[in-house]
């Protein structure tokens, strides 16, 4: 979550849903920001919607 610029900077706020999160994912995310594992995959997008 965040803005244009806040990606261009890699600081976004990523809630990411899978479980486990695989490495590779997990790699190319930490990139964008802070990440934050929610549980199995949709509930990244489900916590989003709080």
């Amino acid at each position: 979550m965040g803005s244009v610029d806040r990606a261009g900077a890699g600081e976004l706020w990523v809630l990411a849903g899978g479980d486990p999160l695989p490495g590779p994912v997990r790699r190319v995310l930490d990139d964008l920001g802070e990440v934050t594992e929610c549980g199995p995959a949709g509930s990244g997008a489900a916590l989003n919607w709080c």
